[in-house]
């Protein structure tokens, strides 16, 4: 919709909100999860001027809100502090879902960006205010702030929601330094070492090319194991190679990455996938909501995860997919270049057995199917476990 290079979201929220320390951190965590996209912020004077404008002009200070809406490529949304949405940023949201364009909204809670579906979907999970309750809430708003507070000050908010997520590092940032002087686990939930992280940050492109030449691997069981159209979450995305084939297919495909610059690649390689990925990752799986996905898709990624973590990746990955739905999770039980847990590269790896994984996936609500094993496409010494598993 735009000229721009990269995609441009536009930020609706209540001006009560602007200029604050949520307003930034809010558009700040944005910026992180979704690093290929423009921000396009209302809280700024040629907006004002032209609502303004506008409002003389035609009695509706909103129609120029609404027109820049049908030009922007999509929509990341805030709520009041109470969890309702204001009349203005509900049209804006809905000017957004008609052209079935990205929407995106803000949980408080989590700290994380879940993505609006549809029209209905919007409408039945928020509470959308009249202009005459918004009006209202606007006032509560500002009598706190003229008591000297912002509503959305870091110390009020975190009164407000009981939680520090949104100016805290929360538990769903998912890189941590590695422990390697001890024995100890990290103290925070991880996705993946620094070490490793640093390499894929550092090497993202030419990764990214390598595993486009992959043209076999878990996706070569993907017909089998969805056999009709699925909404499917593809836990550690990379390239967004196997998300791509999967969308091919006519499957509703998402999927979650923790490195900013892969996910960039992966636009790069397949712009389609825009509005579909965002930054999570195991073993917490953060953002992603419960009883979500009838499919989920797992290659080669449990293998960076710390095994004092399988436990909760498996949990989570339960908790986030239907019970009779499907997942597919691929891990390597040869690694010839593989020494003291790190490749020649410095990235962490761990084998599992076949027999182990089934165990610990079957105590947390999956029932072993079926299982496939292959040999590396492109190295030597590597070998492939493949499971699939329904959800009980």
């Amino acid at each position: 919709m735009t000229s721009s290079a990269n995609p441009v979201f536009y930020f609706a929220h209540p001006i009560t909100m602007y200029g604050t320390e949520a307003e930034q951190s809010i558009i700040d965590r944005f910026r992180t999860q979704f690093p290929e996209v423009s921000v396009e912020n209302p809280n700024q004077q040629r907006h004002q001027e032209g609502y303004r404008k506008t409002a003389e002009q035609t009695g509706n200070g909103m129609k120029y809100f609404t027109d820049l809406a049908k030009k922007l490529d999509g929509c990341f949304l805030a709520t009041f502090a109470d969890g309702t949405v204001g009349a203005g940023a509900a049209k804006e949201v809905l000017t957004f879902l008609r052209r079935r364009a990205p929407v995106w909204v803000f949980d408080m809670k989590s700290g994380n960006f879940a993505k609006i579906r549809s029209i209905a979907d919007f409408r039945n999970t928020y509470e959308l205010r009249s202009v005459e309750a918004t009006r209202a809430q606007l006032a509560r708003e500002r009598a706190v702030m003229q008591n000297g507070q912002s509503i959305y000050s870091a110390a009020v908010w975190q009164q407000q929601v009981g939680d520090r997520s949104l100016f805290g590092e929360g538990d769903t940032f998912l890189v941590t330094p590695s422990n390697e002087s001890n024995n100890n686990p990290p103290r925070r939930r991880i996705g993946i070492d620094e070490r490793t992280a640093k390499y894929y940050q550092t090497n993202a492109e030419q990764q990214v090319e390598v595993w486009e030449k992959f043209t076999g691997g878990i996706s070569d069981y993907f017909a089998e194991v969805f056999a009709k159209p699925t909404k499917v979450l593809d836990v550690g995305m990379g390239s967004g190679r196997d998300m791509a084939r999967l969308a091919q297919k006519g499957h509703d495909v998402y999927g979650v990455e923790p490195v900013a610059e892969l996910r960039r690649g992966a636009l790069r390689q397949h712009p389609e996938l825009l509005g579909r990925i965002w930054e999570s990752a195991l073993p917490t799986l953060g953002g992603c909501k419960t009883d979500e996905y009838e499919g989920l898709v797992c290659g080669s990624v449990l293998m960076h995860v710390d095994p004092v973590y399988y436990a909760d990746a498996a949990r989570n990955m339960r908790r986030v997919i239907k019970k009779g739905g499907d997942l597919l999770i691929c891990v390597p039980t040869r690694r010839d270049d593989v020494k003291g847990g790190r490749d020649d590269k410095g990235r962490s790896f761990h084998t599992i057995e076949a027999s182990d994984l089934t165990a610990l996936l079957e105590q947390k609500g999956f029932q072993f199917h079926k299982s496939f094993e292959n040999e590396d496409e492109l190295r030597s010494g590597v070998r492939w476990w493949t499971g699939w598993f329904k959800a009980k």
